[in-house]
């Protein structure tokens, strides 16, 4: 059975070739993207399926670039780079103002 990235076939009009604004959060997950990568971290293939892994409902309704950051999550956690606690913490400075710590 085909996955919700397996859009084949489907028709959703014409191509917009036009270059699309990037937020601040858009480079950071790009850019958090590249230097995992570039460290040897995964490759394009496990990105790929760490995507292609993200539940359908989530898959449907969610940015391209909140799909590259679900992957990266996934990937971290695969691959013990940080615990579970470790991840919460951080957000939880983050939600709190605390950048740089």
């Amino acid at each position: 059975m085909p996955g919700p990235h397996d859009l084949g076939g489907a028709d959703f009009g014409a191509v917009k070739r036009n270059d699309h604004h990037r937020s601040d959060a858009d480079k950071r997950v790009d850019a958090m993207q590249y230097t995992l990568r570039a460290h040897g971290y995964w490759c394009v293939d496990e990105m790929r399926r760490a995507i292609e892994s993200i539940p359908r409902d989530d898959y449907l309704n969610i940015t391209y670039y909140q799909k590259w950051l679900a992957a990266l999550y996934i990937l971290v956690k695969e691959k013990n780079l940080l615990s579970q606690e470790e991840i919460d913490t951080r957000l939880a400075l983050l939600r709190a103002g605390v950048a740089n710590n």
